[in-house]
């Protein structure tokens, strides 16, 4: 699913992983 998000949605994928990155760290 990663290269999925990689051919059409790179800038959308880089800002979800992010955003996601953030939260996972926010509960860490």
């Amino acid at each position: 699913p990663l290269h999925v998000g990689f051919t059409g949605d790179l800038g959308g994928n880089t800002i979800i992983v992010h955003w996601y990155r953030r939260k996972a760290n926010l509960h860490h």
